[in-house]
């Protein structure tokens, strides 16, 4: 399906009707769902990029703002987050299902969405796990960084 010039959405198809000597165009809805061009769209990008730029800040503000160890302060921040994606992974779509509301169900097509952000953000986690201990610091000594080591 052709998109309009310099936009996302869908250029909208037409049905010719025969209405005895004239022709009449009328756009067709056939393709989307109840009339709405954008009712079908998926929002994984978006979410999957709030999962993983959400981690990346939280696990960057513990560094900062941690008085000890900062890479375990980041870990269990972003674990945290990675938790919550996850429990909204499983429920959205049953939820959705239970209470028939249009924002809901909605929110309940993009479980895949949500699954592959909680992918992103333990991804995070782990790398702050894994990273060594005095690894920022050493960083911020030779880069003399203005926020405290």
């Amino acid at each position: 399906m052709q998109a309009w010039l310099g936009t996302k959405f869908p250029a909208p198809r037409c049905a010719v009707e025969r209405q005895g000597n004239s022709l009449t165009w009328l756009p067709s809805t056939a393709h989307t769902t109840s009339g709405n061009p954008l009712a079908g769209t998926s929002h994984t990008g978006a979410i999957v990029l709030f999962g993983f730029l959400g981690s990346a800040l939280l696990a960057t503000a513990s560094l900062v703002l941690a008085d000890g160890d900062g890479w375990r302060a980041a870990a269990e921040m972003v674990s945290r987050l990675s938790l919550i994606l996850f429990v909204a992974a499983m429920i959205v779509e049953p939820l959705g299902r239970l209470v028939p509301v249009r924002a809901l169900g909605a929110i309940g097509r993009e479980r895949g969405s949500f699954t592959l952000a909680f992918a992103a953000a333990s991804a995070a986690a782990l790398v702050c796990v894994a990273a060594p201990p005095n690894w920022a610091a050493k960083a911020c000594r030779r880069r003399r960084w203005p926020i405290a080591c």
